[in-house]
C-alpha cells in the first residue's frame, strides 16, 4: 500500500472517530454512544445501532440578549435538540431564566423586573410539523405559575388546557380550548371554556365558578386506561 493511499486511509478512521466525538459507552444490545463538547459548551451526544446513526442529543448553551425589543429582557439557560433519525421526530426543549429588565403585565398580572423561569417542549416530524402534545411553564417567583399543555392532530391544534395558579391570593384558572374536537356522536365543537377557582373574601369559602357569563359551557377532557378520550360537557364538570 503506498503512502499516500495509507494516508487517505488513515484520515478516513480518525475523521470519521473526531466526527463523532469520544466513545463513552455501549449497550447491551450493541448501541454505541459517542459525545463531543464544542469550545461554546454545546454538547452532542450520538448513538449508533448496527453501525447507523440512531439518536442525537444537541445541548446547547443559551444566552441571548434581547433589551432592544419592546420587553427588553437577558435569556440565559440551555436548548436540547433530540433527534430520532429512525422514526424522523425531533423533541426540542427550552428551560430558560428570562431576566426582565422592566415591569410588564400579562395574565392580569404585573410582574416586577427580575428573573422569571420559562420551559417549553414540543415534537416536530421530518416536515417540521408539530406532533403529540407541546409544553409551555411559566414560574415567578411569589407571583405566578402557569402550564400549557396542547395536542396536535396532523400538525394542527386539537386542544389544549392551561392552568393558571395566581400565588399570592391561591386564585386558580383552568382554561380549555377545542378546535374542531368531535364527539362520538360526529358533532364538533369549536370553543373556549373554563373555571376560576378562589377564595370568597366575605365567606372565607372556596368557590367555583365560570370564567363566561351567559352560561357559557365547559368541556373537560382525560384519557382513560384504554387511551380513549372522555369528554363531559355543562357546566362544573372542570376538576
Amino acid at each position: 500500500m503506498g503512502i499516500a493511499k495509507l494516508g487517505a486511509r488513515l484520515f478516513g478512521i480518525f475523521g470519521h472517530s473526531v466526527s463523532k466525538g469520544k466513545l463513552i459507552g455501549t449497550s447491551k444490545s450493541g448501541i454505541k454512544v459517542f459525545q463531543k463538547v464544542a469550545e461554546d459548551g454545546t454538547k452532542v451526544t450520538s448513538s449508533y445501532k448496527n453501525g447507523k446513526l440512531y439518536k442525537t442529543i444537541t445541548q446547547k448553551p443559551v444566552k441571548e440578549n434581547h433589551l432592544q425589543s419592546y420587553n427588553p429582557y437577558m435569556s440565559t439557560g440551555h436548548k436540547t435538540v433530540a433527534e430520532n433519525h429512525e422514526t424522523g421526530v425531533s423533541t426540542i426543549i427550552k428551560k430558560v431564566d428570562n431576566d426582565y429588565k422592566r415591569k410588564f403585565l400579562q395574565y392580569r398580572t404585573v410582574f416586577d423586573p427580575g428573573v422569571r423561569k420559562e420551559f417549553n417542549a414540543y415534537k416536530v416530524d421530518k416536515n417540521n410539523t408539530l406532533v403529540g402534545k407541546s409544553y409551555d411553564y411559566i414560574y415567578a417567583p411569589d407571583k405566578f405559575k402557569s402550564l400549557t399543555v396542547a395536542t396536535y392532530k396532523n400538525g394542527i391544534p386539537y386542544y389544549d388546557v392551561r392552568k393558571n395558579l395566581y400565588i399570592d391570593s391561591q386564585q386558580k384558572e383552568k382554561f380549555i380550548n377545542v378546535y374542531n374536537y368531535m364527539f362520538p356522536n360526529g358533532s364538533k365543537l369549536t370553543g373556549n371554556f373554563g373555571t376560576v377557582t378562589y377564595k370568597d373574601p366575605f365567606t372565607n369559602s372556596i368557590k367555583t365558578r365560570n370564567l363566561y357569563a351567559g352560561g357559557a359551557r365547559e368541556i373537560a377532557i382525560t384519557t382513560n386506561e384504554q387511551g380513549e378520550n372522555i369528554v363531559k360537557v355543562g357546566n362544573n364538570v372542570i376538576n
